[in-house]
């Protein structure tokens, strides 16, 4: 027998074929395993509510089973009826935000399987910004867990070829719609206690939030080692003018490693690295987040033996800099030259 192979249809994301999202919410029905896109990052979707079907996809993904999974939903009246009780914060949120890229956590509804909320009382709740998944999630009639569509702890993907390159064979369908619009993913607010907390900055900042709902706080908790490529990332915060970026580079290549570099336009100007990726110039919050996963996807495809990157300052990097911090290995302060450890490894 051959290796399984994974089906591919390509879907007009403007203007998504039925027949195709048709064909995906068929397999979810019968309890496979679609990738979709989302306008954050593509999504591995599972039916929620079918318990040997979430088992697997965490199987698949290599996730640990205490880690709740994001489900998805078409709007906030199906989102309400999987949840215990939902205040009217959520309410405020969901009429601000969704569709869009905020995660609201409430108490789950005890008909939702425990073990699609990583065996909590908890569930993440979510309605995408994204003509191929709200169709997808209309004509499968279901909330769909999908959490990112990247093996856990690695970097998340914005194509359908990322999604490839870490399941082909292993799932039933990838939807490609083409390259994700934001490229990085939701924000996720607790609403289970006071003040909300942050459990992970995203494309919706708390600045905003806040515009909404009035207090609302970071979650203090270990940063985890996530969103990491193959290769050893030291992420330098650089400030402007700073020339540790370069030092950093020039010691590692003086010590033989083939070094991939990745930054703003601005930062990387003059730095001689093997390979450079640039995602964005320093203004364009937005455009480096976009760009995030792709450079550093593109330098792993490099074969560079460590990942220099470049720290990001100013408003709306909060999102991009929280990944970076979990994918490096260390992190080096650009002033200074001192250094202390990135993400911790952790459950990924």
């Amino acid at each position: 027998m051959g290796r399984p192979t994974t089906r591919v249809i390509y879907v007009d994301a403007r203007d998504p074929e039925e027949e195709a999202l048709w064909q995906a919410a068929q397999v979810l029905r019968s309890g496979g395993l679609v990738a979709f896109p989302t306008e954050t990052v593509y999504g591995l979707g599972a039916d929620a509510t079918h318990e040997e079907a979430v088992t697997r996809l965490y199987q698949v993904k290599q996730r640990p089973p205490e880690r709740p999974l994001i489900v998805h939903v078409t709007d906030a009246q199906q989102a309400w009826r999987l949840a215990h009780s939902v205040p009217a914060q959520a309410e405020e949120l969901a009429q601000r935000f969704w569709p869009g890229p905020l995660t609201i956590v409430l108490p789950r509804h005890q008909e939702v399987p425990r073990v699609t909320c990583g065996g909590g009382d908890t569930i993440a709740l979510r309605a995408p910004d994204h003509p191929i998944a709200q169709g997808l999630l209309r004509l499968a009639e279901r909330p769909v867990a999908a959490p990112s569509a990247n093996l856990s702890g690695a970097v998340s993907p914005v194509t359908a070829g990322h999604v490839l390159a870490d399941f082909e064979g292993k799932l039933e369908m990838v939807l490609d719609g083409g390259r994700c619009r934001l490229g990085i993913e939701s924000t996720v607010l607790d609403l289970t206690c006071q003040p909300p907390r942050v459990l992970r900055p995203g494309a919706v900042s708390l600045e905003a939030l806040r515009q909404v709902i009035g207090e609302a706080t970071w979650a203090e908790e270990p940063l985890e080692q996530r969103y990491k490529p193959r290769a050893d990332v030291v992420l330098v915060e650089v400030q402007a003018g700073s020339e540790r970026l370069a030092a950093v580079v020039e010691e590692a290549r003086a010590g033989g490693d083939r070094v991939g570099l990745a930054g703003t336009a601005e930062g990387v100007r003059g730095v001689e690295a093997d390979v450079v990726e640039v995602w964005g110039r320093r203004a364009d919050a937005p455009g480096i987040a976009r760009n995030l996963y792709v450079c550093l996807r593109r330098l792993d495809e490099a074969a560079v033996d460590l990942i220099v990157a470049e720290g990001l300052t100013g408003p709306g990097s909060e999102a991009a800099m929280h990944r970076l911090r979990s994918a490096a290995g260390r992190i080096v302060d650009a002033e200074h030259g001192q250094e202390r450890p990135g993400g911790e490894e952790l459950a990924v």
